[in-house]
């Protein structure tokens, strides 16, 4: 009888073992998952923000925003990589439209909620905006604040 019950404890403990293991790689594989989400998106945001600086420096040089992404990569020195220029980067694809009155960038999830949960969109304004599949929309700094926000309780 000893036997027995030293044995069952013997194979709880080893159950316990299994998942107590086995839930931490799940939340490390969760962790890293939306990690690689949160990296996808500033990664764009930025990219939003290159297009952006490259288009008005075009503009300084040639008194026009250009008319594509292509243009900014083909000039010599490029004013974006080519990356940018091909129009995917890290999750996202960039589109750029030129407008009577300057440009429109969008960086869109290419596998929405895979790659990322946001759209980005800028003009020549500089007005950024981030928009989650419903079209609600918010600032770059409510974004970021949210984003911190979820950081530090990773954290806890």
């Amino acid at each position: 009888m000893i036997r027995y019950i030293f044995f069952v404890l013997i194979l709880l403990a080893i159950f316990f073992l299994i998942f107590s293991i086995s839930t931490y790689l799940i939340d490390a594989y969760k962790d890293r998952y939306v990690m690689r989400i949160y990296n996808n998106e500033v990664l764009a945001l930025a990219g939003c923000k290159t297009i952006y600086e490259a288009s008005v420096a075009y503009r300084t040089l040639n008194g026009q925003y250009p008319v594509n992404l292509i243009t900014l990569g083909s000039a010599e020195p490029p004013y974006i990589s080519e990356d940018l220029v091909k129009g995917g980067s890290h999750g996202y694809k960039y589109s750029y439209e030129a407008t009577p009155s300057g440009f429109f960038v969008t960086a869109s999830p290419l596998k929405f909620g895979k790659t990322g949960r946001f759209y980005f969109q800028i003009n020549e304004l500089k007005r950024l905006k981030v928009c989650d599949k419903e079209g609600h929309c918010m600032t770059e700094n409510q974004y970021l604040v949210s984003l911190d926000k979820y950081l530090v309780s990773l954290d806890k």
